[in-house]
């Protein structure tokens, strides 16, 4: 009897190891974690943002292929699905980061209730030309701030707090008139009026990975919102608040002219610069000096006047741009296209934005359908500010690397019965 238990309990133990080995085989010594980076969690309805880390520990290549995630209640998976490509090779003993924003919908939320909602997913592994997919996991509990809202309102705008910060805000009514003459300036600079006329709600919520991002409710960074607050009362208009506006002042006619992302922002930023050299004096904004023009004693961001701002700043921002003749259009950044477009309102003045802008509102209102690419769109902008500058600026556009010609410029005035320049 201890004969036969003792060849059942080898036996048991050579079929484990044979086991052992094959699973090693199958499955190379790689691991892959998943880290909410906002342990306190995600709003429901917004963004947080996590980091799924693989480390191969083999003595050997391996091909991290794509990604997969979707939201787990309970151990339940609901249906829908995102991920991605990642197509990289990872050395022996090296270790990848892939970070990335998700977004908590309200369904789920509202779905787990008292529970937890998981984030769940795999990424897929190549291997001596075998694939497997290995696993991760982590918690995104639903954050709420910890005290009601309470709504301040202007004729344009309003403010949506936490009701104690109202304690530390003195300047509160001071405040949002400044962004009432921000809001009719950028009106009057685009001929748009965003969210048929309703107004703009700055809203604080939990934390998130921006400082604030825009919609008819701006939504705002509690981590920021005493700052800017402090800033307020000191007669510092806020940066973030006036560009977040820009965005909305997009409403309806963005897609015409926005070409991706840099660009999203630059438009922001050119409605935020006229917004601050057209409201009174003596408001003050917090920000730098352009690159390679330090600012005196060391500091970084000072208050200025909006006109600054244009000129020290957005104006002079390109420079390291057009000095890198290896760069190209496709590389340009937000305050760098700026620059380009600063500089020609500058030359030409604001009427012809003013005129740039109402051009898109009368395309839409004809029915016309914008631009599908990025060249068409930017082609277009030309075309657009050569009617209204009634100059040729296609020469202006190839030197900042812009890949348009005569023939694309003229194709969209034609297309949209544009008047074209003459040579």
């Amino acid at each position: 009897m201890k004969t036969y238990l003792f060849t059942l309990t080898l036996f048991c133990l050579n079929i484990a190891l044979l086991a052992g080995k094959t699973w090693a085989k199958q499955n190379p010594d790689v691991t892959v974690e998943a880290v909410n980076l906002i342990r306190s969690g995600w709003m429901a309805g917004g963004y947080g943002n996590y980091r799924i880390t693989i480390t191969n520990n083999t003595n050997h290549p391996i091909t991290l292929v794509k990604w997969t995630a979707h939201w787990e209640i309970n151990g339940t998976a609901l249906p829908e699905e995102w991920g991605g490509d990642i197509q990289k090779s990872l050395n022996p003993h090296a270790v990848y980061n892939l970070d990335q924003v998700g977004y908590l919908p309200q369904d789920v939320a509202q779905k787990a209730g008292a529970l937890t909602p998981f984030v769940a997913g795999t990424v897929e592994i190549e291997d001596g030309g075998k694939t497997y997919q290995r696993p991760y996991l982590f918690a995104v509990p639903v954050a709420k701030l910890p005290e009601p809202l309470v709504l301040v309102t202007s004729r344009y705008v309003g403010c949506r707090l936490m009701k104690s910060r109202y304690k530390a805000f003195p300047s509160v009514h001071r405040a949002l008139s400044w962004m009432d003459d921000c809001y009719k300036a950028m009106r009057d600079l685009t001929g748009n009026t965003p969210y048929q006329g309703r107004r703009i709600i700055y809203t604080e919520a939990p934390p998130n990975p921006y400082w604030a991002y825009a919609g008819e409710s701006i939504t705002l960074n509690t981590d920021y919102v005493g700052s800017t607050i402090e800033d307020f009362n000191k007669g510092i208009i806020s940066f973030g608040w006036v560009h977040e506006m820009g965005h909305d002042f997009d409403d309806g006619i963005g897609q015409w002219y926005i070409w991706n992302g840099p660009a999203a922002e630059f438009w922001a930023n050119f409605k935020l610069t006229y917004a601050l050299t057209h409201i009174p004096s003596n408001i003050l904004v917090r920000w730098h000096y352009a690159d390679g023009y330090p600012l005196p004693n060391g500091e970084h961001n000072i208050p200025m006047t909006g006109e600054d701002l244009l000129l020290k700043y957005y104006f002079v921002n390109g420079e390291g741009y057009l000095s890198d003749s290896a760069r190209n259009w496709q590389s340009i950044g937000t305050d760098d296209m700026h620059a380009l477009f600063q500089s020609i309102q500058v030359v030409y003045g604001w009427d012809v934005f003013k005129g740039f802008f109402r051009v898109y509102q009368r395309l839409k209102a004809e029915g016309l359908k914008p631009p599908s690419t990025a060249e068409d769109k930017i082609s277009l902008i030309v075309a657009i500010l050569n009617q209204e500058a009634k100059v040729d600026l296609v020469p202006l556009f190839r030197r900042w690397r812009f890949d348009i010609t005569d023939e694309s410029v003229k194709a969209m005035a034609d297309k949209y019965h544009l008047a074209s320049i003459k040579k």
